[in-house]
């Protein structure tokens, strides 16, 4: 890794005309990374290793197994009225927790609402989820939870109206046009 960041430094540059303080800051860089301690998370299917169905995970000199204690909750975060922790209930499903929270805020992005399960995996509608052709809305009534799980509602990223789209292009070409003009009008064109 050193060589490929040191040859990317001074790539499209002869090494002997660099600059010392380029050639500096990418060792810099380097020992920084060397320092920097690896922090992580794996999610494993402790369960499914324990009962020998699933593939044992190797462990290295100083990794550390960490079992967090079991609370009975679910979380709902991001773009709700009250972000906030409820005492897991069997039969509730993530459109009750939203609302428990509050409900969703005007900012939320009701179309991309995921569930993070206890065990790290993330699930949502349109991707890592058993929905079996469900839409939103039923899935959102009928995605099984278990304690301990967390509900990310997040924030509406709106995307530009054709209107503003055009308006950005055709302040451009009025731009481009004066500027143009400009350099007509003194003989550059």
């Amino acid at each position: 890794m050193e060589r490929e960041l040191l040859s990317s430094a001074v790539s499209g540059a002869d090494e002997s005309k660099m600059e010392s303080g380029e050639l500096a800051a990418a060792k810099q860089l380097i020992q920084k990374l060397r320092d920097t301690e690896v922090l992580g998370r794996l999610s494993i299917p402790l369960q499914g290793i324990m009962q020998g169905v699933e593939a044992d995970v190797p462990l290295m000199g100083g990794d550390k197994l960490i079992l967090p204690r079991k609370t009975d909750t679910v979380t709902v975060v991001g773009e709700v009225f009250l972000p906030s922790s409820h005492m897991y209930r069997e039969g509730m499903n993530v459109d009750d927790y939203i609302q428990s929270s509050g409900g969703e805020t005007g900012k939320a992005d009701l179309d991309k609402v995921y569930v993070i399960k206890a065990n790290g995996i993330a699930i949502s509608p349109d991707g890592g989820g058993s929905l079996m052709g469900k839409t939103r809305e039923s899935w959102f009534g009928v995605q099984a939870l278990s304690s301990e799980d967390t509900i990310v509602v997040p924030l509406a990223v709106g995307e530009e109206s054709f209107w503003t789209k055009v308006s950005g292009i055709s302040e451009t070409l009025y731009q481009l046009s004066l500027t143009i003009a400009a350099l007509s009008s003194v003989g550059a064109l």
